[in-house]
């Protein structure tokens, strides 16, 4: 079974260090849908699109279907 509570912390302290870290955001979303935070998750995932076109190419089209 995942820890996605521990997953969630892990995120927060990763951008706490550094606000830019797409990555970051991107575990965070998911970790927040697992534990049932629609709205956070979506928040994050637009995080992390704005803050990197790395990860668009994989999260954006679930950020548009997801993310109405």
């Amino acid at each position: 079974m995942t820890n996605y509570t521990g997953m969630l912390e892990d995120c927060s302290k990763a951008i706490a260090l550094d606000e830019k870290n797409a990555v970051a955001y991107n575990y965070s979303a998911y970790a927040k849908n697992m534990l049932g935070d629609s709205a956070g998750a979506c928040a994050d995932l637009h995080k992390a699109l704005e803050l990197d076109n790395e990860v668009k190419h994989t999260i954006e089209g679930f950020a548009a279907d997801y993310c109405k």
